[in-house]
Parts: C-alpha cells; sequence; structure tokens
C-alpha cells in the first residue's frame, strides 16, 4: 500500500481521501526540525538524489493506514484502497506522458523495475532466436552510457558473462560496449553520451573497443567495425547519482527509432530491432519528462527521491505496442491465473502480462 501515498507526492493541489474513518493522531514533530527545506534553524536536507524527507501529507496517510491495517487486516485494507491505487498509476500516466494504466507497473524500487524489464527483454530475445544450421556464432550487443547506475552495469555483465559460458550451446556471443562520451575543452570525459558517435554505431562505422562482457580484453590489433545488426539493446541513464549531467535520452531515442523503422534484425520477431531502456530514477519529479518524445521501450522511476514518496516505491512504464510480445521475467498466480480443466491445472489462454 506504500504506492497510494505517491499519489499525494504527484497531486499535491489535490485532497485524498481514505475511505477509513479510524482517528488516528498524525506524529508530533519537533519544532526545530524542517522538513521542508525552509530556512531558519534546525536540518536543511539536501541529499534529495539519495532518498528525500517524506512531506507531513504522505506521513499522516502512512499512519492513516497502519491504523486501517490493524482494525481490518492487511488484505482488507487493501481492498478498500483499490481504487486510490489505480489513482496512482493514472497520475503515472500523466506525469511520464504514457498513453494507458496498462503501461505502469507499480514496484518497490527503480532497481527492481529496471532488472525485471531488462530481464524480461533479454529473454525475450533469447526466445526469439531462430536455430542457425551453419553454426556461425551470432553476436548479440548491448550498449551502455559511460554514466550507466552501478545496478544495471553489474546485471548487464552477469548476464552477457553467463550466457557466454554456454556459447557451445547456443551459438550466441553477447558483447557490451560502453557508448562514448562528449569530451570537454580540457580533454575531460563529461559522461554525456556523444550523439555523433552513437549514430556512428547505428550506422556501421564505429570501431570496436573493449568488450566489457570480456574476462580477458580482446586483441584489439585486428580492427573490426560494430555490426548494427548485432545490436539488441541501448541502456541510457537520464541523470546519473554521481553528477550533474543530462544526458539526451529524447535525442538517443530519436536515433533509436529512425534505425528501427528502417531495418529488421529478426523477421520472425513483433519487438523492435533495438529496444531502448530509460533508467530515469533521478531525473523524475526533478525536470520534466515524456516517454513519447523519448521512443523509450521501457522507462524506469523511484518514489523516494524527487516525487517525495516513501522508500520502497518506485514505477516501471513498458508501451502497450510491445508489451504483449515480451516474456515475463517471472509470473505468479495474480499475472498468470490458473484454469482448472478435467482437475488439471493449465495456465489460462489470455496470459495477463502485468508482471514483467
Amino acid at each position: 500500500m506504500k504506492y497510494l501515498y505517491l499519489l499525494l507526492i504527484v497531486l499535491p493541489t489535490q485532497s485524498l481521501t481514505l475511505t477509513s474513518n479510524i482517528p488516528y493522531k498524525p506524529l508530533q514533530r519537533k519544532p526545530t526540525l524542517t522538513l521542508r527545506m525552509t530556512t531558519g534553524p534546525g536540518i536543511h536536507f539536501f541529499n534529495n538524489a539519495g532518498s528525500s524527507p517524506s512531506p507531513p501529507c504522505v506521513t499522516d496517510a502512512i499512519i492513516s493506514h497502519l491504523n486501517l491495517e490493524t482494525q481490518m487486516g492487511g488484505y482488507h485494507a487493501a481492498s478498500m484502497q483499490s481504487g486510490a491505487l489505480l489513482s496512482v498509476k493514472q497520475q503515472v500516466v500523466k506525469l511520464v506522458n504514457a498513453e494507458s494504466t496498462l503501461e505502469i507497473a507499480l514496484v518497490e524500487s527503480a532497481t527492481v523495475a529496471w532488472t525485471r524489464v531488462f530481464y524480461s527483454m533479454v529473454h525475450t530475445i533469447i526466445a526469439g532466436q531462430q536455430p542457425d544450421s551453419s553454426n556461425q556464432v551470432l553476436e548479440r550487443v548491448i550498449l551502455l552510457s559511460e554514466a550507466e547506475y552501478a545496478a544495471n552495469v553489474v546485471a548487464i555483465l552477469k548476464f552477457a558473462r553467463e550466457q557466454n559460458q554456454f556459447r557451445t550451446t547456443t551459438n550466441c556471443k553477447w558483447s557490451v560496449y560502453a557508448i562514448p562520451s562528449l569530451v570537454d575543452k580540457n580533454g575531460l570525459n563529461t559522461g554525456i553520451v556523444d550523439l555523433k558517435t552513437f549514430r556512428s554505431m547505428l550506422d556501421g562505422t564505429w570501431e570496436v573497443t573493449n568488450d566489457l562482457a570480456e574476462t580477458v580484453a580482446e586483441n584489439l590489433n585486428e580492427k573490426r567495425l560494430l555490426d548494427p545488426a548485432s545490436i539488441a539493446m541501448v541502456c541510457v541513464t537520464h541523470i546519473p547519482t554521481n553528477s550533474g549531467i543530462i544526458n539526451p535520452v529524447e535525442d538517443i531515442g530519436q536515433i533509436v527509432a529512425e534505425y528501427n523503422s528502417q531495418h529488421k534484425h529478426n523477421k520472425h520477431s513483433k519487438l523492435p530491432s533495438i529496444l531502448y531502456v530509460v533508467d530515469a530514477c533521478q531525473s523524475v519529479g526533478q525536470i520534466p519528462v515524456n516517454v513519447q518524445r523519448m521512443h523509450a521501450h521501457a522507462f524506469t522511476a523511484t518514489g523516494r527521491k524527487y516525487l517525495r514518496g516513501p522508500r520502497g516505491t518506485g514505477f516501471l512504464y513498458v508501451p502497450k505496442s510491445i508489451v504483449d510480445d515480451l516474456v515475463p521475467s517471472h509470473v505468479d498466480h495474480a499475472s498468470t491465473p490458473l484454469a482448472w480443466v478435467d482437475s488439471e491445472p493449465t495456465l489460462e489462454a489470455t496470459t495477463k502480462k502485468s508482471t514483467l
């Protein structure tokens, strides 16, 4: 039920009436403590990039719902707030300019959202590979920004290296390359994606550098160009946790969209040739975001930073144009109900893809 309190953040000018009439006593705050970053004595909180302090309306809502659970039990209390939870998704749709609540999943954190959709996408790519009788090794490439969040990098490298251990049976090699960044006038790396170089990676003129998925450095004496047809995914962090740069995610998405409109890597797959994933953990609530202009195939964010919601909240956006074609990273009885036929359990034909 923690997602309920995000509504108080997304819509600070509107009131939310909980369905419980059970009285509660708001927290008694010390007069020397300020949670609104105002001037004067007390604590001035600047680590919003880590986790913002929640405003009184959020903490009061949490206490109210906990009181409701003590009277009604957790499940019944949750069912009483189903309408409010739907409102959270509706407001997230407006916040990121999505098209439908069916494109929004509420999760425990931005990292949970990112890893869930990442593994869903790569396993869908693997499932869609057609057998090759020529025994030729097929390369699949993941491109990531140099300012990519550490948890994302760890997941990508772990996946690629584990897959490459079974290359003899899958005939597929996964490679990971960092998209070069712009360099400032002093010759220092800015961490901002170099759009000109990124475009060269997609038009087949970029010379391959070190493959991050390799545990032993490649011999780069033999120069080769990256084959755009091998690129499966592009992962970019909008604003990193350790600097104030802003990556041009809309321009990157436009380049990917243009490529996808002209190329089809796998004629047997309904997915775009290149999938584009945006980590917006540090940008949502701080600057305007628009998933339509980004052309994002996945967009992840948290509630505990600039939205000032409680910890343990986040959301995932996946456009309805591809969500039905993704293989869920895991399923449960909510996302895939069982249908009993002749006393034998079978998965329903119309599987819900609410759990990516």
